[in-house]
C-alpha cells in the first residue's frame, strides 16, 4: 500500500509515526507470545528508493528473527518514475492551500503469508493427554475461522434438532460449525485442531 502526504517533513513525520504506531500495536495484538513480536530495524540502509532504514515489526520465527511487516518513507520516488516513463502528470492540486505538488509516499508493508506464517507459528501447540500428543491451534479469536461449534450430546431423543436450531440462532452472529459424528471427546478435539475457540 502506498499513502500519499503532503511534501512537508512535518507532514511526513506525523503520519509516518501513525503508521509505525499502528504496525507495532496491531501485529503485537493479534500474536499472543508477545515475547515473540519486536521491533527492529531492515538491512536495506543502503536502499537508494527509500530515505532512511525503515522500522520494522519482527517476529521470532522457529529459524530466528524476521521481518513481519516495514513501514518505508519513498518520498516521491515511485511517483517522480511513473511520472518520468509514462510522461503523465502525476501532480496533486490542493484545494485547501491552492497548490499543486507531487506527494510523497508512506508505504506500510505487510505480507499476508509472513501474517499467517507468524499466526499459524503462534498458534500451534500440543497437548499431551493418556500418554497421546494432540495438536491444538490456539488461534486469537479473531483469526480463528470457526467461531462456534455446537454439538447434540446424543443422536437420538431430539438432541439433534434442538442443537441444530441451536447453531442456527448463532450463524447470524458468528461462524459456526455443526458436528454429530463420532464421540463428544472428538468432535471437540477436531475443534481443538483449527482453533475454534467456543463449543
Amino acid at each position: 500500500m502506498e499513502f500519499f502526504v503532503k511534501p512537508d517533513p512535518d507532514e511526513e513525520q506525523r503520519w509516518f509515526d501513525y503508521w509505525v504506531g499502528n504496525a507495532s500495536t496491531g501485529m503485537s495484538g493479534t500474536v499472543s507470545r508477545a515475547s515473540a513480536c519486536g521491533c527492529g530495524h531492515t538491512r536495506r540502509t543502503n536502499c537508494p528508493t527509500i530515505r532512511a532504514a525503515p522500522p520494522t515489526v519482527e517476529y521470532l520465527y522457529p529459524f530466528g528473527w524476521g521481518e513481519l511487516e516495514g513501514i518505508a518513507r519513498r518520498g516521491s520516488f515511485d511517483l517522480d518514475q511513473h511520472a518520468k516513463f509514462s510522461g503523465k502528470d502525476l501532480t496533486y492540486f490542493d484545494e485547501e492551500a491552492k497548490a499543486r505538488y507531487r506527494p510523497w509516499v508512506i508505504e506500510p508493508a505487510a505480507g499476508v503469508d509472513r501474517a499467517m506464517l507468524a499466526f499459524m507459528l503462534d498458534a500451534y501447540d500440543e497437548d499431551v493427554v493418556e500418554n497421546e500428543t494432540r495438536i491444538v491451534l490456539r488461534l486469537d479469536p479473531r483469526l480463528a475461522p470457526i467461531k462456534v461449534a455446537v454439538y447434540p450430546l446424543l443422536r437420538k431423543g431430539g438432541h439433534p434438532e434442538k442443537a441444530q436450531a441451536v447453531r442456527e440462532t448463532l450463524a447470524r452472529y458468528f461462524t459456526t460449525a455443526y458436528d454429530q459424528a463420532g464421540s463428544i471427546g472428538r468432535r471437540y478435539r477436531r475443534q481443538d485442531e483449527i482453533g475454534t475457540r467456543l463449543a
